[in-house]
């Protein structure tokens, strides 16, 4: 990183603070106080780059906003177990961490609104990044174990989406996503009974 101001390349320098946070939280050590300045400070820079109008690196601001999605998810969820399958592929099955916490609202209106921004910043690039931030916001949307919060998250996600720029052309796809909470909500539903 202390090569990357040398460079006179600012994509450089924020992308080597965003893969910083991001190996962090893959590395379990984001919690961690003595990395707990340097969060701050990199997260403090990104947000207010980031927070510019035509940020012009998506790239960086996609990655950034899916990790800061993932930390707020792996707070209060995590693996129960695997599945596999006679195809010999597996998926995963996730519970709360703690069944007594209560989801806080807010926490989870803030993970939401990271991965829709990610999908905003995906849609700058072009329709295949796009495609690659549906992907992961589905993805989240299918791993919620409760329907508390897939009801904030139908609460809250239309007018998340319409936030977005890019994303307000994307009538379809937000129709999709729509339809994606309601069949996870019915799943958890007959399985609950």
């Amino acid at each position: 990183m202390e090569k990357c101001p040398e460079s006179g390349d600012d994509s450089r320098l924020d992308d080597a603070k965003q893969s910083y946070l991001t190996a962090l939280y893959f590395s379990g050590d984001y919690d961690n106080p003595a990395y707990q300045d340097k969060i701050k400070n990199y997260t403090h820079e990104l947000e207010k780059k980031i927070g510019e109008r035509n940020y012009p690196y998506p790239w960086v601001a996609t990655r950034f906003r899916i990790t800061q999605g993932d930390i707020l998810f792996s707070r209060y969820y995590c693996i129960e177990e695997r599945l596999g399958n006679e195809d010999g592929y597996s998926s995963y099955k996730f519970k709360k961490k703690n069944e007594k916490e209560k989801v806080e609202r807010k926490d989870l209106v803030q993970m939401y609104r990271k991965y829709i921004e990610a999908c905003n910043y995906k849609a700058c690039y072009n329709e295949l990044s796009f495609e690659a931030g549906l992907r992961v916001l589905r993805r989240r949307i299918e791993m919620l174990p409760d329907r508390g919060s897939l009801d904030i998250l139908r609460d809250v996600f239309e007018n998340i989406w319409k936030e977005g720029e890019q994303l307000q052309k994307k009538k379809e796809e937000r129709k999709g996503i729509l339809e994606i909470i309601r069949m996870r909500s019915l799943v958890l539903q007959y399985e609950e009974e």
